[in-house]
């Protein structure tokens, strides 16, 4: 009895390996893998924004709806996109927060090109619109003060 629940429970483990493999497998035959992704985020490019995370994580979205950029994958910190619907490029956005209104912003890619190009945009877009909410913070305040 005790060898044939040892049996079982090796077979449970072999069998979940296999299947996360073949998973990965066939993300990557359908094109929506985000293993790369991962494996290219230490080269990343980095930046750290004043905003808290959740409001970080909506105006990315917005920054890449502006960009034409295609969500393909949401896991965790990551959301994966390509470049556009005509270039299948892949990019993975990382977005952490590192405490009291910080949040970090890594962007990877295999494409070095893809990894710069668009982690310049989004920042760009990032800083105008985190100055934009800046402001108009600063114009509450000072309507509010009258």
């Amino acid at each position: 009895m005790k060898k044939l629940m040892i049996a079982v429970a090796c077979a449970g483990i072999v069998s979940g390996c296999v299947a996360g493999g073949m998973r990965e497998a066939w993300r990557g035959f359908k094109g929506d893998s985000t293993k790369i992704l991962l494996d290219t985020r230490p080269d990343a490019v980095t930046r750290e924004f004043s905003c808290a995370h959740n409001d970080c994580g909506k105006k990315i979205e917005d920054s890449l709806k502006d960009m034409n950029a295609y969500v393909y994958a949401r896991e965790g910190e990551l959301t994966a996109v390509y470049v556009s619907v005509n270039d299948t490029t892949p990019v993975g956005i990382f977005v952490s927060d590192t405490g009291a209104e910080k949040t970090k912003i890594e962007v990877s890619s295999p494409s070095s090109f893809a990894r710069d190009a668009l982690s310049q945009k989004l920042f760009s877009s990032l800083d105008s619109k985190l100055k934009a909410k800046k402001i108009e913070v600063q114009l509450d305040a000072v309507e509010g003060g009258h």
